[in-house]
């Protein structure tokens, strides 16, 4: 089937400032403030589809997509000095071909309102969607937070963090600052969407997570019913790992200074 493409006129930055220009398979977002948000009709890129983020000094940039149907990403992204934000409440799958490279990064199919996040607070909630990794996401700190939240492909953290967050409310400290990965979760209302049945776990890493001298944390749910599962491999030389949930499975290899 053919992926339908991310383009300007899909685009309306409804806080802060930016201006979004398509060339060929690439579209430029030339960040005008230092936070913004983007809304789009549709973040589907195929594997040939470029989106860059550009500014010359630090910023954040949170991209909802407000239509649609589940976000199937196959293409690159790339944001040198950006924190990069995208949110789905239907649902993220970054497929083999996807390929990631920001200062931070955050895929999540839980909400955030507009002033929060132009505040600088990261607080997650509502949305019945999965999160689902089989690419190459490379950043400072990356956080994967939804009902669900499955990694099978490679996530590489230089020197900061690594979340995959799953339950009903999240709340995620900035770069820098202590990790606050707040788990609220009554059950799961409603149908889920994002090929949901197929995540094992409420959390599960089957491929790698490596963030050498930070932080993992894989965290799922209240304390009662949520479960984590490591199939793959958690590395993190002179660093930590942390496993929290009701139920917690490895499987995997965990190569830590501290779990």
């Amino acid at each position: 089937l053919p992926v339908a493409q991310a383009t300007p006129a899909a685009a309306d930055v409804v806080a802060g400032s930016a201006a979004i220009v398509q060339n060929g398979n690439t579209i430029n977002v030339q960040m005008l403030s230092s936070r913004a948000v983007i809304n789009w009709d549709s973040l589907d890129t195929s594997y040939n589809e470029t989106l860059n983020f550009l500014k010359d000094s630090n910023f954040a940039v949170l991209n909802r997509v407000i239509n649609g149907g589940p976000t199937q990403f196959n293409g690159s992204l790339f944001a040198e000095n950006g924190s990069v934000f995208i949110v789905n409440t239907r649902g993220i799958v970054f497929g083999p071909t996807a390929y990631i490279r920001a200062s931070q990064f955050v895929g999540s199919s839980l909400d955030i309102r507009n002033t929060d996040f132009m505040n600088g607070k990261y607080a997650f909630t509502g949305g019945n969607g999965a999160v689902v990794n089989h690419g190459d996401i490379t950043a400072e700190s990356v956080a994967l937070i939804g009902k669900k939240v499955l990694n099978a492909g490679t996530i590489t953290s230089l020197e900061g963090y690594v979340v995959m967050a799953a339950g009903d409310r999240v709340l995620l400290g900035q770069p820098g600052e202590s990790i606050f990965v707040e788990l609220d979760s009554a059950g799961i209302p409603g149908p889920m969407d994002t090929q949901i049945s197929d995540v094992p776990a409420d959390v599960t890493n089957e491929g790698l997570i490596n963030a050498e001298g930070g932080t993992i944390v894989l965290a799922a749910g209240d304390s009662f019913s949520r479960a984590v599962a490591n199939i793959g491999t958690l590395a993190t030389a002179a660093g930590k790992v942390t496993l929290n949930a009701a139920r917690v499975e490895n499987r995997g290899t965990i190569n830590a200074d501290a779990v």
